[in-house]
């Protein structure tokens, strides 16, 4: 078996058919690679759906399990993958049409231990069809490259998130690498930044294969209460580890790639600090988590390249109030005395 791809599936009736589709239109015989949908508790017929493909082609795997998240739902269809590449997709998204075949090909050539592409937006409103990948002259960036090599050249800037890349099982195996299961939010960054800086052979493509659905109803779009309340947890649970990690990987990191990642994370303790507010979140939750921040070195909140966009009069405020922790201990009480 080639290779595995993984797909996390949570009340996406409306999008799982599609994503499948664009899979079994890869240029692959169908024992050279295999589909695991991983159902996490969905209420909707999103299991129903990914049951149907599954009787009618033999390489479609489906699994079900309580709603647990994003992350256990990948630990699982990682445990029971076969393939000598892994690939996660979520349900939303899909692939161009006869792209993976010549993505397959190049990470079988130079037997790599990732290969990279590109992903493009799309709107939902916009009802986009599947069309075919078209292969281009103009392929590669780099011919492979250790990941940290591929850092400090700033070859590209390093996406966290998992559906740019092929990964190979084995190195996934031989770091003992999963998910951490109780992220919901922000998984990806602490997988896929140990994977990049401990993979030796990355092939970094130009090929533009992958379309990410833009949806008014995603989940990080949910303005309920309780899912913000746990990704606020998420987010500061996940600033933590990943700041481990990346002053783990500082010695082989360009400076640029570690400050960038470092305002990756001042950026999750922004929204997370702010929201606490908002959560109502007590007086001492903040004290608290502030006091594990401190511990980190990452408070009080340093400064965020310019590559990300956050700048100007509003959010140079915004960045001061979070740095004064009486001002916070203030509005979190005047929040609790006044019901607001």
């Amino acid at each position: 078996m080639k290779l595995s791809i993984i797909i996390p599936t949570y009340n996406v009736q409306d999008y799982i058919g599609k994503c499948l589709d664009s899979l079994l239109l890869q240029g692959l015989s169908h024992e050279d690679y295999e589909i695991i949908v991983v159902n996490d508790g969905s209420t909707d017929k999103s299991l129903q759906i990914a049951q149907a493909y599954e009787s009618k082609y033999e390489n479609i795997r489906t699994l079900s399990q309580d709603n647990q998240g994003i992350s256990v739902a990948r630990n699982a269809g990682l445990e029971i993958a076969k393939g000598e590449y892994i690939y996660f997709i979520d349900p939303d998204d899909y692939l161009l049409t006869n792209s993976l075949v010549h993505i397959l090909g190049i990470a079988e050539k130079y037997n790599a231990d990732i290969v990279s592409f590109r992903s493009e937006n799309v709107n939902e409103d916009d009802n986009p069809k599947l069309t075919e990948f078209v292969m281009d002259n103009e392929v590669f960036i780099s011919s492979p490259i250790s990941g940290s090599e591929v850092d400090k050249r700033d070859l590209f800037p390093l996406m966290m998130t998992a559906w740019f890349y092929f990964m190979k099982r084995d190195l996934l195996t031989r770091l003992n690498l999963t998910y951490v299961p109780e992220l919901r939010y922000c998984e990806d960054t602490p997988f896929t930044l140990t994977v990049f800086m401990e993979a030796q052979r990355v092939v970094i493509t130009k090929l533009c294969i992958h379309r990410y659905l833009v949806r008014s109803n995603s989940v990080l779009r949910n303005k309920d209460f309780s899912h913000k309340k746990i990704m606020v947890d998420n987010y500061i649970k996940a600033s933590l580890l990943v700041n481990e990690i990346n002053e783990k990987y500082c010695p082989c990191r360009s400076e640029k790639g570690y400050k960038r990642e470092k305002s990756r994370i001042y950026i999750w303790l922004l929204y997370s600090l702010m929201n606490m507010l908002k959560i109502h979140e007590s007086p001492s939750n903040i004290s608290s988590t502030i006091k594990k921040l401190r511990k980190a070195n990452l408070y009080p909140i340093g400064d965020i390249s310019p590559e990300f966009g956050y700048s100007g009069a509003k959010f140079n405020m915004l960045k001061w109030i979070c740095n004064q922790q009486w001002l916070l201990i203030i509005a979190s009480c005047l929040i609790s005395l006044f019901k607001i």
